[in-house]
C-alpha cells in the first residue's frame, strides 16, 4: 500500500502596479504547463515513457482560474515520492518559478502544503521568481495552508442540573 499524503500547491502570479505583465505571465506560464513533459524510465530503465500535463492529472485536480491568474492542484491519498514521475513533474512546475533567472515569470509565485499519515509529518514550502515579493508569496497562505481543528459534537439540549435534591430524569436521545 504505502505511505500516503493529502498534497496541494498553488501558482499566483500578480503585481499591483503592472497587472498586464502578471496576467501575461500566467498566460504564458499556463501553456508551459500544459505542454511540460517529461521523459521517465520505466520497467527498471527497460524503457522510456513520457510524463505530461495530462497524465499528472488522471488521479488528482488541476485547476486554472484566469480571472485570478491562479493555478491549484490538489491531490488526496496519494504516494508523494520525490522518486515518482508524478511528483518530479509537479516539483518542476513550481520550481519553474524559482528557477527563472531571465524574468519570464518574475510575476509568480508558489505555495506547497502536504501532510502525511503521521501526526507529525506536515510539510510547507514557497517560493517565486528571483525571490518574488516577500508579501506576495506569503499571501498565498489565505489560498492553502495546514490547520488543526477541535471537533466537540456536544448533545442537542444540556441536562438539567441539581442541587441534590432526588428527581427522576428520563432522557430520550434520537
Amino acid at each position: 500500500m504505502g505511505y500516503r499524503s493529502d498534497v496541494a500547491y498553488i501558482v499566483s502570479f500578480s503585481s499591483h502596479s503592472e497587472p498586464e505583465v502578471a496576467f501575461a505571465q500566467y498566460l504564458r506560464f499556463k501553456e508551459w504547463v500544459k505542454s511540460h513533459t517529461i521523459r521517465v524510465e520505466v520497467n527498471e530503465g527497460a524503457m522510456t515513457e513520457d510524463y505530461n500535463y495530462e497524465a499528472a492529472c488522471r488521479y488528482s485536480e488541476l485547476k486554472f482560474y484566469d480571472s485570478e491568474c491562479m493555478m491549484i492542484f490538489s491531490a488526496e491519498d496519494v504516494k508523494w515520492y520525490e522518486t515518482h514521475a508524478e511528483v518530479e513533474w509537479h516539483q518542476q512546475i513550481m520550481y519553474r518559478l524559482s528557477d527563472n533567472a531571465d524574468d519570464q515569470y518574475s510575476k509568480g509565485a508558489w505555495r506547497f502544503a502536504r501532510i502525511g499519515e503521521e501526526y507529525t509529518d506536515i510539510e510547507i514550502d514557497e517560493g517565486g521568481a528571483n525571490n518574488n515579493s516577500t508579501d506576495q508569496v506569503h499571501d498565498l497562505w489565505r489560498y492553502i495552508d495546514v490547520g488543526r481543528t477541535l471537533s466537540l459534537n456536544p448533545p442537542r439540549e444540556p441536562l438539567p442540573t441539581t442541587s441534590g435534591a432526588d428527581i427522576e430524569i428520563s432522557v430520550s436521545r434520537p
